[in-house]
């Protein structure tokens, strides 16, 4: 940890490995003053409802900064991210990424250079097996909103993240090189619980919807 650090937004999509870096951070004794969630413009959050996100941070009762993300990129990253440092007097974006993705490092280290903001990456390289235990162990009620054909079916969708599935994840990386935590894309999560939330959300009814080789959630009833 960054000894100057003192005051961290989460880079928030609603998932499990965002959640634990939250769970992480408070650890670490920083202090979250926000969310953050950079939106492509006509981006659809197919997996990761926006409404779901938004009642996420009135159940964390903690601010939820959005940005509109436009080409080029990088430089509208970059600016948002210039804006957390000047406005919410923010040192460090934390985020949930894992390891590198393809040819990319990592993309918010890259957007974050020169802006005066650090990066903190709780999870970096840690044992795919052992962030999903934990989840579990500390009773994060993570449920399957997306999911990629030909590796998964319709029946994931809306199933929590439990032991019981674990193995099934377990099985899959052994198989087909899935990856436990769907690093590669293969699946997507959203928390409807942790041990940060002051309340439960509870999906109350949805559906299940098809884009391509994506499965996901459509939800219709949601309550906190």
């Amino acid at each position: 940890m960054n000894k100057k650090t003192k005051k961290a937004v989460i880079s928030w999509t609603g998932g499990k490995d965002c959640a634990l870096a939250f769970y992480e951070t408070k650890l670490m004794g920083i202090e979250i003053v926000g969310l953050v969630t950079f939106v492509p413009t006509k981006a659809k959050f197919l997996a990761h409802p926006l409404e779901l996100m938004k009642l996420q941070a009135e159940s964390i009762d903690i601010p939820h900064y959005f940005f509109e993300i436009k080409e080029p990129f990088k430089d509208s990253y970059r600016k948002a991210i210039k804006l957390l440092r000047k406005k919410y007097k923010v040192d460090a974006i934390v985020t949930g990424d894992i390891a590198e993705i393809g040819s990319c490092t990592n993309w918010m280290q890259e957007c974050a250079e020169f802006t005066g903001v650090s990066i903190l990456k709780p999870l970096w390289y840690r044992d795919r097996n052992e962030i999903a235990k934990k989840l579990i162990d500390e009773k994060f009620e993570v449920i399957f909103t997306g999911v990629k054909k030909p590796w998964f079916s319709k029946s994931w969708i809306g199933e929590k993240l439990d032991k019981e599935n674990l193995d099934k994840l377990q099985t899959l990386n052994i198989k087909k090189n899935v990856d436990i935590c769907g690093e590669n894309g293969e699946y997507h999560t959203q928390v409807l619980n942790a041990p940060f939330f002051k309340k439960r959300i509870k999906i109350e009814k949805y559906s299940t919807e098809k884009k391509d080789e994506l499965l996901h959630i459509n939800i219709q009833k949601i309550l906190v």
